[in-house]
């Protein structure tokens, strides 16, 4: 078996990490990037890329935004996120996008609480109900809308009144990112399954054993680890047993269906991206609250759909669901003839071939969980230690680990040199 040293080796999949291992290779640290994407499922650029968009963020540094640009370049969608909700209580409420110049005063109007971030105060749920919204969409965390505000109070809410981008991915966008590194100098491997960890003390682990493709043992001081608890189990039940005590379970998962469409007046004053609620009142789950956007096609559009996560590979349910979809748009749009073109992945494959969503709620009990071990010279990047999918808490996940793996680097590099000093010292004397 082939054996090569990395300071860092970085195991990944998807778009994950690409930054931190191009910072840390920028430093002067050896870096081997593992790919598994190739192991995880078939997924479209789409279903990697989510439902969520982007809020405009200014803090974080242009290295990282560097690596954001070599994907497809991320669009602001004009006058902010759109929000079609309906409820019988706001007769007059109908598509509002949150950046438009009548936006406030029609909030005002009808004594509805701006989505500015601040934070949540007491009120009645018909006050409240856009702000918990905003502190709802995107999170990882599950959270009843009719509980009660009492417990909700003084947790801040996404500032949905900043720029709005969305983007749609495509396949090249991600061997664009690992050109990206490998001329950095990167060491990038795809294409390899992760057989196995070999340990280098009770408290570490050394390397990471590959086969297939670039076959062997690369050992490491630092190992970055970017699949979760449900992934890892995906690819490998050994390599699972000794990262990770547990797996977290979602509860909700996200799903995309592919609609098409007949033009019609309504449908083109939409925007690109845009959240329906049917009724604001009732559970935000299933066709009540669906997450819309365009495609290529102008004719086309994705529908995200939150679903129990017990039932994602149930052909009848999903069936089932489409039906109500289609009976949603059209009391939505009554000139749009709905047609479903595409079902969710789950539809095609099983859950031995796709594995977990990529896109997931946890009961609140278990988000912010750590089910991983604890090891000396390991780092997880998961999902599930954010508060909700967001370009920006990615980032500062990535951002303190990279601080720790630095500094780590740089003690045993003094501690090197103070060794090297000591051998020239008494080869002299």
């Amino acid at each position: 078996m082939s054996t090569s040293r990395y300071d860092v080796v970085v195991v990944s999949c998807f778009d994950r990490a690409y930054w931190i291992a191009s910072e840390l290779q920028s430093r002067g640290l050896s870096v081997c990037f593992i790919d598994l994407t190739d192991e995880m499922g078939l997924w479209p650029p789409e279903d990697i890329e989510g439902p969520f968009g982007y809020f405009a963020q200014e803090k974080m540094p242009a290295s990282y935004l560097k690596i954001v640009d070599r994907l497809t370049p991320l669009r602001s969608q004009s006058w902010g996120m759109c929000l079609w909700a309906s409820s019988k209580h706001f007769p007059r409420l109908g598509p509002v996008q949150v950046k438009s110049p009548i936006f406030r005063e029609q909030m005002q109007m009808q004594q509805i609480r701006l989505p500015d971030g601040s934070e949540l105060s007491h009120g009645t749920f018909s006050q409240n109900w856009l702000k918990l919204f905003c502190q709802q969409f995107g999170t990882l965390s599950v959270c009843d809308q009719s509980a009660s505000l009492s417990s909700l109070t003084g947790l801040f809410a996404l500032n949905a009144m900043k720029d709005f981008m969305i983007r749609s991915p495509v396949r090249s966008d991600y061997q664009k990112l690992k050109e990206e590194l490998v001329r950095q100098g990167v060491t990038f491997i795809s294409g390899s399954e992760v057989a196995d960890l070999s340990f280098s003390s009770n408290s570490s682990i050394g390397g990471v054993e590959l086969q297939k493709n670039n076959s062997g043992l690369m050992k490491f001081d630092e190992l970055i680890w970017c699949l979760s608890s449900e992934e890892t189990k995906f690819l490998n039940k050994k390599v699972f047993q000794h990262l990770f005590a547990e797996v977290v379970d979602p509860v909700w998962s996200w799903v995309r269906y592919r609609i098409k469409m007949s033009p019609c007046f309504e449908l083109s004053l939409l925007p690109e991206h845009f959240v329906m609620i049917g009724e604001i009142f009732e559970p935000w789950t299933h066709t009540n609250y669906m997450i819309v956007q365009r495609t290529h096609a102008a004719e086309q559009m994705d529908f995200w759909l939150k679903i129990p996560s017990l039932q994602r590979f149930n052909k009848s349910y999903l069936r089932y669901r489409e039906e109500q979809l289609k009976q949603t748009i059209s009391e939505k749009l009554p000139l749009s003839n709905p047609e479903i073109l595409s079902y969710p992945q789950e539809y095609f494959y099983t859950a031995d071939d796709l594995g977990p969503s990529l896109f997931s709620e946890y009961d609140f009990r278990s988000h912010g969980k750590s089910p991983q071990r604890q090891f000396r010279n390991v780092h997880f990047i998961q999902s599930i230690q954010q508060q909700r999918y967001s370009l920006y808490e990615r980032y500062l996940l990535e951002r303190n680990i990279l601080d720790q793996v630095v500094k780590n680097w740089e003690i045993k590099m003094e501690q090197k040199r103070k060794n090297d000093k000591k051998r020239e010292e008494e080869v002299q004397s």
